[in-house]
């Protein structure tokens, strides 16, 4: 067996070159330690980090910045319009401006109040994702969730319902009234929070994107959507709003 003169020191050595490396540490991949203990060198990185944790925030370039946008996009199993990937990267972290016409990138109150809040809750389109699971195919499932509007429910919804419900309390006197006008005024009461936080913090029907038309439907119900990248049921509708393609769309 011949070895390679590059790898070989003037003292006869093998590897010398490589040790010298293995000092610097410019191409060595595993380092033991005192311990005996391997570790790696190479960076670990999650696809799913924010912008903060890949020090994507550094970026001066936006098309370097857009193009970390348009793989997150394209690799979402959710038909998701193009959004920053995590709460944690909106507000222009990356010092981009939002492309003009986006109606999706537009900076609102409601997701600056949902950075500050819930930076490190799960974000599909434009929907806050409290809690997700996977079904038994493998597939992801949204349990709770909440709309890009959620400050309206929390400072206009809920005080509505409750200061009607405690006027209704005050004028009537409610501890002076028949005892089934009162089981009648809470049960309206409760009903009507109960709903509003069922509907508010439920899954509105966000499609999984498809790439292809299911083989037993018909193709003329089916359309593509260049906004979400996906094939969808006439039916279905991509909501700006939201960002993502909500089956059975009715209203805003």
């Amino acid at each position: 067996m011949t070895v390679p003169t590059s790898d070989v020191s003037p003292n006869g050595d093998v590897g010398a070159d490589d040790a010298r490396q293995s000092n610097d540490g410019s191409n060595q991949d595993d380092v033991e330690t005192a311990t005996g203990e391997v570790t790696s060198n190479e960076p670990t990185t999650n696809p799913n980090q924010s912008i903060e944790g890949n020090n994507y925030h550094a970026m001066t370039d936006p098309g370097e910045y857009d193009d970390y946008r348009t793989r997150h996009w394209k690799e979402s199993p959710f038909a998701v319009g193009k959004v920053e990937p995590t709460w944690a990267d909106e507000a222009g972290l990356c010092g981009c401006p939002p492309a003009r016409g986006d109606r999706s990138k537009r900076s609102r109150p409601g997701k600056r109040f949902t950075r500050i809040l819930f930076g490190c809750a799960g974000r599909v389109g434009n929907m806050v994702v409290l809690k997700q699971s996977r079904r038994r195919d493998g597939s992801p499932r949204i349990d709770v969730c909440m709309g890009p509007h959620w400050p309206m429910n929390l400072l206009i919804t809920y005080p509505l319902i409750i200061g009607v419900s405690a006027l209704t309390w005050w004028r009537v006197d409610m501890l002076n009234v028949h005892i089934a006008l009162f089981i009648v005024w809470c049960l309206v009461t409760a009903t009507c929070l109960l709903s509003l936080t069922l509907t508010s913090f439920r899954d509105p029907g966000i499609m999984l994107r498809r790439s292809e038309v299911p083989e037993d439907a018909d193709p003329q119900d089916w359309m593509w959507s260049d906004q979400a990248l996906t094939q969808r049921y006439k039916k279905d509708k991509y909501d700006p709003e939201c960002a993502v393609v909500i089956e059975g769309f009715d209203h805003t």
